[in-house]
């Protein structure tokens, strides 16, 4: 979150409406979404190897299609094909080896009260690799 809303084109777009798992009950428009979809980790012979893949999804939502477009593609040149750096703010961070887009979806979300005609959104799948920890028996 910190990494995104830093970048001066996405703080432009949407500010710090950058949220965690699901935007607040009637968050303005224009705002963004991400979640951890899954996280498989890579095994060797001896065991966990240390290196995760953990698959974010973000949907960014906006008015009108040229607003959420605008606002995917800031958030791609921020961090599609960024390797080798740490990531998080100062005392959390986290040594990312390299994100990448993995998927892009456009959609419309419908409305639900009949008051306006509701949202435009596009769906971003990103594929970030990183180092975690592995257990202390491991490390003999």
């Amino acid at each position: 979150r910190y990494h995104v809303i830093s970048d001066t084109a996405v703080a432009e777009d949407i500010g710090e409406r950058f949220y965690p798992n699901e935007a607040p009950q009637g968050a303005k428009l224009p705002y963004a979404v991400y979640r951890r979809i899954d996280t498989p980790r890579d095994r060797h012979l001896k065991g966990v190897s240390g290196l995760a893949r953990p698959r974010f999804q973000v949907d960014i939502f906006g008015r009108d299609y040229d607003q959420v477009r605008t606002i995917a593609n800031n958030m791609r040149l921020t961090l599609d094909a960024r390797i080798n750096f740490n990531m998080g703010a100062a005392g959390s961070t986290v040594n990312v080896r390299s994100i990448a887009l993995d998927d892009e979806e456009n959609d419309v979300v419908p409305v639900t009260d009949g008051t306006d005609k509701g949202k435009r959104r596009i769906r971003q799948d990103y594929l970030i690799w990183l180092n975690e920890s592995v257990p202390a028996y491991q490390q003999q």
